[in-house]
């Protein structure tokens, strides 16, 4: 695996952590996606670091789908609704 630090290539994963984040409503009920993210410990650079996932930003507790409904949202309505609306 690429470091996610240096993008040195073939490095080995030290470990994996639990991550989770919310996602779209699946109709009334709320939606979160976990994963086992790697970790990777890099000989090149000799730091640990844990690989980006494709479906949110760095550091995110959400998605990006719901990144951007949730934007979409706050362009029509009043950001308390949004929140009512979202829990």
């Amino acid at each position: 695996m690429d470091c996610p630090a240096c993008g040195a290539a073939d490095q080995p994963i030290h470990d994996r952590q639990p991550r989770t984040w919310r996602h779209l409503n699946f109709f009334q009920y709320q939606a979160v996606l976990q994963a086992r993210v790697p970790r990777v410990a890099c000989t090149a650079c000799e730091k640990t670091s844990q690989v980006d996932v494709p479906w949110a930003r760095e550091g995110a507790g959400f998605t990006q789908t719901l990144e951007a409904f949730i934007v979409a949202l706050c362009e029509q309505m009043p950001v308390l609704a949004v929140s009512r609306l979202l829990g």
